[in-house]
């Protein structure tokens, strides 16, 4: 072959090179191009889907609550003689109350309830359920919205404390976990079975609760 045909096939070569290279970035291009729609289409799939199963978890969260507020309710009704606007307005005022130690209207209703079952007025009960409540969140171990108001009532019971005075119960359980190698729930759980007897024989609650954590120590 001359040389002139040799060039001429060279640069046929070249340009079929070239093409085939061309061709090729076109396909790495749209290859490129669909992964990255796929990946687009995948993440807005993912988006969508997690924003509905947001909405249905709230969903099913507020169906819970109503149900959960009608049985606190119910329960209310049975022991209070509050209806319509008037129990409404309770139960938003005992809303404000929660939200001052962050409870939900529920929880205070329920708390609510267990005082008024005790023979407390509508006022005392809202007032000491927030009590209530405020010892749930400073108790050194976890206790239910009955226990607390159990706790309460047995005390206010035996040493005949006043539902505007029932705060110095939680102040004088905290001052003696906090001076002392004991814990609230320690002195709480010994002054529910032992302050109606103590009472009886002249000890006040301040003294009860010095013997009770004297003995807790020693144990």
């Amino acid at each position: 072959k001359s040389s002139t045909d040799a060039v001429n096939e060279n640069s046929k070569a070249m340009k079929t090179n070239s093409t085939s290279m061309d061709k090729t970035t076109d396909s790495s291009k749209k290859l490129g191009q669909s992964m990255l729609d796929i990946a687009t289409k995948v993440a807005k799939f993912y988006v969508i889907t997690k924003a509905i199963q947001t909405v249905q978890r709230a969903m099913g969260e507020a169906v819970e609550m109503v149900k959960n507020m009608d049985s606190v309710m119910t329960d209310f009704r049975k022991v209070s003689d509050l209806n319509g606007e008037s129990l409404q307005r309770y139960i938003s005022d005992l809303s404000d109350l929660g939200t001052t130690v962050g409870r939900t209207g529920s929880e205070m209703l329920a708390s609510a309830t267990q005082f008024k079952q005790s023979g407390y007025s509508d006022e005392d009960s809202a007032n000491l359920a927030k009590i209530s409540e405020m010892y749930r969140n400073v108790a050194d171990s976890e206790i239910s919205s009955a226990e607390a108001s159990s706790f309460l009532i047995s005390q206010m019971k035996a040493f005949k404390i006043s539902s505007k005075d029932s705060i110095d119960i939680l102040n004088s359980l905290n001052a003696i976990s906090n001076d002392f190698a004991v814990s609230s729930s320690d002195v709480a759980e010994g002054m529910a079975k032992s302050s109606a007897s103590m009472a009886t024989y002249g000890n006040t609650m301040g003294e009860s609760m010095s013997l009770v954590t004297a003995g807790s120590e020693v144990m």
